[in-house]
């Protein structure tokens, strides 16, 4: 089953070009809008607090298509060049990472339990209990 659901996320993301991916939150959150810095410097582990001041979670998918691309689009790097940039701020202690989940349905369980956290899906895959924050195709 797990194989299968990866499968399928990545057939739904490999088709995902940059202005179609979204930053989403769960419905009840109180953040309603970020700015593409803020995103950027969301997950990128620059701050975790949005410009209300409130402490942000960054969440995502382990591996996907999707996760390539919206770091492509924020940063301009690789993978291979996030994993080096990752490594060099866990290992001075300035950062880590956004909170990775192997499965699509732990990581929306996990975005509507927490009403600060935010995570980017294509667009398509929107749901009832999401609401958008940031749109790259604006």
């Amino acid at each position: 089953m797990r194989t299968f659901i990866a499968a399928l996320l990545l057939i739904m993301c490999s088709s995902t070009v940059g202005a179609e991916i979204v930053v989403v939150a769960s419905l009840d959150s109180p953040i309603s809008k970020m700015s593409q810095r803020e995103v950027t410097n969301i997950f990128m582990a620059k701050t975790n607090r949005n410009s209300e001041g409130k402490r942000v979670t960054a969440i995502e998918l382990s591996d996907s298509d999707c996760k390539t691309e919206f770091y492509k689009v924020i940063t301009g790097k690789t993978i291979s060049q996030l994993k080096s940039y990752w490594s060099k701020l866990i290992f001075t202690g300035k950062g880590k990472p956004p909170r990775s989940f192997d499965e699509n349905k732990s990581l929306v369980e996990e975005l509507n339990n927490n009403d600060y956290a935010v995570t980017y899906i294509p667009a398509n895959q929107l749901t009832q209990s999401m609401k958008v924050v940031y749109d790259f195709r604006n």
